[in-house]
């Protein structure tokens, strides 16, 4: 909702590339202006809590209990705020989330490299990777 709303504003992507910034890029911005705290160190710590809790929140949601040992996965974005104390706050999670472009294909190879390769045998056999 936040990049669809925002890509309709005059100055959608004037400070940065599809309003997103990357891991790299606010490590970058924050060791140069932010007298010390990190993006590793400070921020990136908060955001993995904060998506363990909402998932593990979701869990019996999402969980296959019927005993039809179904795979499947979901692609989850996650939109979040950090504050002047650099406190991370959750705005909301997408089911259907949209990214800038120059990110999808990496994006892609990702979800097939965790979510559909491993549980595929050599020689095509289904289950392999657990």
């Amino acid at each position: 909702t936040n990049h669809c709303v925002q890509a309709t504003a005059a100055e959608f992507g004037s400070h940065e590339e599809g309003n997103e910034v990357s891991f790299a890029q606010m490590e970058e911005y924050m060791q140069r202006e932010c007298d010390g705290k990190t993006f590793h160190a400070d921020i990136l710590p908060q955001l993995k809590s904060i998506c363990c809790l909402a998932l593990e929140a979701g869990r019996g949601k999402m969980e296959v209990t019927d005993g039809s040992n179904l795979r499947q996965f979901q692609l989850f974005g996650f939109d979040f705020m950090i504050d002047h104390e650099f406190k991370v706050w959750l705005i909301e999670i997408n089911g259907n989330p949209a990214s800038r472009e120059s990110l999808l294909p990496d994006m892609a190879r990702g979800i097939v490299d965790t979510a559909i390769t491993p549980h595929f045998a050599r020689g095509g056999e289904v289950g392999g990777g657990g």
